[in-house]
């Protein structure tokens, strides 16, 4: 997607772009995912309503549907049901019309092959591949074993706040039962469910942060993870602010109450 946000930006028509989709994905975006203070509303209001249709969602496939209907999430079509967990992008990419679905098997002149057949294309297309995972999902490992630092998400979509708090808790406890108790880690999601297992764990995470004063310190002064800092910038006469910040905390109680039914109901 963000190949094709380009492409728009520096002034290419929509139609002249074809977009190859191998896996339709549900999208989150960008726009409300800023967590500074001029974006204060538009970020711990998504945060809220992501927590309060978790905490109202019967399934998996329920919970997709009912974040769509919320604006939490979106797809590039409508009519198409998505099977990946997508990560961050635009709406505006809605503009390309040109879809082709399937992977690409081979390319050569005038022809792009895909695993259900081929497509003709112009004779002089140029290929852009974004093929490559960016972050590919491995399974997950022990993160302190001895000596050894096994660097992964501890906690969700943050792998620089990840690898930060590692370090931080690589240097201030000696202990490797605690160590691994606040750093369960987590892989990158690549289906629905994978977002409801990584999520699950973030919070498991964050309930053993909180524990710990000195740590917690540390993290809301950190700025590699704004979501965490940003509550704390509202001033005291802002009522509007102080009223969506309560609203989010008693969604993030409900939503994380309803978490362990979805995935002992997905696993089921």
């Amino acid at each position: 997607m963000d190949a094709c946000l380009w492409l728009l930006d520096h002034g290419m028509e929509a139609d002249r772009i074809y977009w190859i989709i191998p896996r339709d994905a549900w999208w989150m975006d960008r726009a409300k995912l800023q967590f500074t203070s001029e974006y204060f509303d538009e970020s711990i209001g998504f945060m809220t309503d992501q927590m309060e249709v978790l905490s109202e969602a019967q399934s998996v496939d329920d919970l997709c549907e009912r974040f769509e209907a919320r604006n939490v999430s979106f797809r590039i079509d409508p009519t198409v049901k998505p099977t990946m967990s997508g990560t961050i992008g635009e709406l505006h990419a809605r503009q390309i019309k040109t879809v082709v679905r399937g992977r690409v098997g081979s390319i050569s002149k005038g022809e792009m092959r895909l695993d259900y057949g081929s497509v003709t294309m112009p004779a002089d297309t140029l290929y852009i591949d974004c093929s490559a995972r960016g972050i590919p999902q491995k399974p997950t490992v022990t993160i302190f074993e001895g000596t050894r630092i096994t660097l992964q998400w501890v906690k969700a979509v943050r792998p620089t706040f990840s690898a930060a708090l590692i370090g931080y808790v690589a240097a201030h406890y000696q202990d490797n039962d605690r160590k691994r108790q606040l750093c369960t880690p987590m892989s990158p999601p690549r289906e629905p469910f994978d977002w409801l297992r990584m999520l699950a764990i973030s919070l498991e995470n964050h309930k053993q942060w909180a524990g710990e004063p000195e740590l917690q310190r540390w993290i809301v002064a950190l700025r590699l993870d704004p979501a965490t800092s940003l509550p704390g910038l509202v001033s005291d006469d802002d009522g509007s602010a102080k009223a969506l910040l309560v609203r989010y905390r008693q969604a993030a109680q409900a939503g994380a109450a309803n978490l362990a039914t979805l995935l002992e109901a997905a696993r089921s």
